[in-house]
């Protein structure tokens, strides 16, 4: 699976996460982390850069919480006063029961001009992923903040991980961009349509097919919207060329793909230009 700088642009950038009041993450849920990261809760309080907490669907009393945390020596207030630094983060994602962060998985990441992160970056997604009979996934979505290059080739947001708990470890088995755009379209498009340009693989929606099995769990169908957009161009065929005239936007149809567990991680069956 290949992961990738998340990149932000003007012209295509997806709506951020609408605020959630039920994804607000309580005094307990916040103890119980600043406990597991061995800090105050204090001091998680002065370096939380977005947080995202729901309950267990299957465990009423078990809380899912994600924790973005910039690094010691930097606060949420002052991380960006310094436009030269590039200080880490760390995504601490948990199940916590009985006041104790029960399983856990951490990622570490650097803020910089491609990838930043705000009060609405993070996202608790509860939907049935039922990989097999026995374990159930649950999402987490992280919103890029950053505004990233002004003219990309390609650009992808709202990354989703799928975890689900094994002993004291949560297991990422999907890690991939839920949005996608690139600055042309593709051959087949420009046949059809010569004044268009750009593409976008969006809404892109998990379905669980039980038919099909690999390493003991069900395969994953992603299908996604794609959009391209018509434009006026004139001596330069370019979206960022001087006098470029958007003109509409037209919709391609859906496009979807299929995903097979490779005994880690979930694997595109085919390669598709919105799925990397």
């Amino acid at each position: 699976m290949k992961k990738y700088a998340l990149l932000s642009c003007l012209l295509c950038a997806p709506l951020a996460f609408a605020d959630d009041a039920k994804q607000a993450c309580d005094a307990p849920t916040k103890q119980a982390i600043a406990q597991f990261l061995h800090i105050s809760s204090s001091e998680l309080a002065q370096r939380e850069l977005a947080s995202a907490c729901k309950p267990d669907p299957n465990q009423s009393q078990t809380m899912l919480a994600a924790y973005a945390v910039i690094q010691k020596g930097f606060t949420n207030e002052n991380y960006r006063a310094n436009p030269d630094a590039s200080p880490d983060w760390q995504l601490t994602v948990a199940r916590i029961a009985n006041g104790k962060v029960q399983q856990s998985w951490q990622q570490n990441s650097a803020i910089d001009a491609s990838v930043d992160v705000d009060s609405d970056s993070l996202k608790i997604d509860t939907a049935r992923y039922q990989l097999n009979e026995q374990i159930r996934a649950f999402g987490v979505y992280f919103h890029n903040a950053a505004r990233g290059p002004s003219e990309p080739d390609f650009w992808s947001d709202d990354d989703l991980v799928l975890l689900y708990g094994s002993g004291q470890k949560l297991l990422p088995v999907f890690h991939y961009a839920t949005f996608a755009w690139q600055a042309e379209a593709t051959p087949a498009v420009q046949k059809q349509c010569a004044q268009c340009a750009t593409m976008a693989a969006e809404k892109m929606i998990i379905k669980i097919d039980k038919s099909q099995q690999h390493h003991g769990f069900n395969d994953l169908l992603l299908r996604a919207k794609i959009r391209t957009n018509v434009y006026q161009f004139g001596k330069i065929k370019s979206i960022y060329a001087a006098g470029v005239q958007w003109l509409r936007e037209k919709p391609l149809g859906d496009d979807s793909i299929r995903l097979r567990f490779d005994g880690k991680t979930y694997q595109p069956t085919e390669k598709k230009w919105w799925l990397e």
